[in-house]
Formats: C-alpha cells, sequence, structure tokens
C-alpha cells in the first residue's frame, strides 16, 4: 500500500471521527439552566394575560420601561417552563417564568424606587391574574430543565393543625420517588407572595422533581411508596396543587 493511499484512508477516517463527534454533540438535549449565587432570590412568576388590545399596549410599555429598570437593579429573566398538565388542583397555568434578583433586598429596594410605583398600575391593565412566589437560595447552585427530562412542581398550603405531616409526607416518599426515576432538584420553603389580590395566600412550600421519563411521576404515584405516606399528604395540607411543566427551549 502506498504512503500516499494510507494517507488518504487516515484523513478520511478522522473527517468521519470529527463527523461524529459533530453529530454527538449537535444531539445532546439542550437545557434551560438557572445560575444561582447563595442568597439570591429565585422568583417564579404565575401571569394570566388579558388578551384585549389595552392589555398589549401596557405591555409593551411594561417590557420597554419597567422590566429595564428592574434590570438595574440585578433582576434576571432566565426562562420559561410551559405548563403540559393540571395533576392535582383546578386551576390552568399557562406558564411559570423563572426569574431571580441578587438578594431579598434587592428586589425590595426596587420596589419601593418612585419610578417603579409609575408602571406597577399597568398590571391591572395587562393581567387577570399575577402571582409571585419568592425565596432565597442557601446555597451556590444551577437548576437544570433539560430537553430529555420530565418535571413536576408541586405547590402545598399546610394545615395549621397538622403541620408536621407534609414534612413527614416529603420525608417517606424520598426513595419512592428515586425508585421511580424522579430527583428533588429545588424546593422554595416559605416563599413571599406577592400578587393582584393582597387576600390570597401564597403557598408555604414549592417542590421541583425532575423524572427521567414521562411515566416516572404516574409510576410514583402508584407505588407503594407513595400509598402508604398519602393520608401525610392528605392530613398536612389544606389545599395542594401539582403539574407537570416542561422548559421552553429557544
Amino acid at each position: 500500500m502506498t504512503n500516499n493511499r494510507i494517507f488518504g484512508i487516515a484523513k478520511v477516517m478522522m473527517l468521519l471521527a470529527s463527523s461524529c463527534m459533530a453529530v454527538g454533540q449537535f444531539a445532546q438535549a439542550k437545557s434551560l439552566e438557572v445560575a444561582l449565587q447563595k442568597d439570591n432570590l429565585l422568583s417564579i412568576i404565575n401571569p394570566k394575560t388579558k388578551k384585549t388590545e389595552s392589555a398589549k399596549e401596557g405591555l409593551k410599555v411594561y417590557y420597554e420601561k419597567a422590566i429595564p429598570l428592574a434590570r438595574s437593579f440585578g433582576y434576571q429573566n432566565h426562562g420559561t417552563l410551559r405548563v403540559t398538565e393540571t395533576v392535582v388542583g383546578s386551576k390552568q397555568p399557562v406558564v411559570f417564568v423563572l426569574a431571580s434578583w441578587p438578594s431579598n433586598e434587592a428586589d425590595l429596594t426596587f420596589e419601593s424606587d418612585p419610578r417603579w410605583q409609575d408602571y406597577k398600575g399597568l398590571r391591572n391593565q395587562i393581567w387577570e391574574e399575577l402571582n409571585f412566589y419568592k425565596a432565597p437560595t442557601m446555597d451556590a447552585k444551577t437548576l437544570t430543565f433539560s430537553q430529555d427530562k420530565y418535571y413536576s412542581v408541586a405547590f402545598a398550603w399546610l394545615d395549621g393543625q397538622n403541620p408536621n405531616d407534609y414534612r413527614a409526607y416529603m420525608d417517606g416518599i424520598q426513595d419512592a420517588v428515586s425508585e421511580a426515576g424522579g430527583k428533588f432538584i429545588h424546593s422554595m420553603v416559605n416563599p413571599r407572595h406577592v400578587s393582584m389580590n393582597e387576600a390570597l395566600k401564597g403557598p408555604d412550600e414549592i417542590t421541583f422533581v425532575q423524572w427521567d421519563s414521562e411515566q416516572g411521576l404516574l409510576d410514583f404515584q402508584q407505588s407503594e411508596g407513595f400509598k402508604r405516606h398519602a393520608h401525610l399528604l392528605k392530613n398536612g395540607t389544606k389545599q395542594f396543587e401539582l403539574y407537570r411543566v416542561q422548559p421552553v427551549i429557544k
């Protein structure tokens, strides 16, 4: 075999290897990532936008004026989780927006800024409902919502007479969640609730779970581990909502 032919074969093999690597990299699942530092304030936003021309006009002003002002205080919009199913509960939210502030103090400073008051009134013009759930992160972490995984988010309002039952439920289902291909990725305890409806009480705990398969959540709900602890969920909450969500990848 001549040197030229050997060189040609080697070159073709290198090109094939490079192509395979490129295809592998391209095939990797995309993800929505939320990088948080210690004491950052994670904010989950649940909007329900009005379908009116007035709402469209107000939203345009809100994004042109209010959002840049918020960004000057360190506000970040990390992305959106689309609600694909209401598993437990009567509400039908469309999306949950993931946002953050450098700290709780930064958020409160923004809220008290006179310039923000000029735009705050637009909320009633734009949204039928608008709820914010905010809680600081205890440690630096990155929340990753991958295209090839499945997610659920639970909202729990604790029963004041049995406040420890929900915690016992959460502790008791750890193995069952894991066996169904699930992993707890983040919890917000006693999040500060900001709403257009000031009389509305927010949840006491919000929990995100990642599932390896779409079947995972159903397998968990049918597991003996869940059934053994279901009474604690019922006794420990006066309201409970559970949604399937998927990241919106742009």
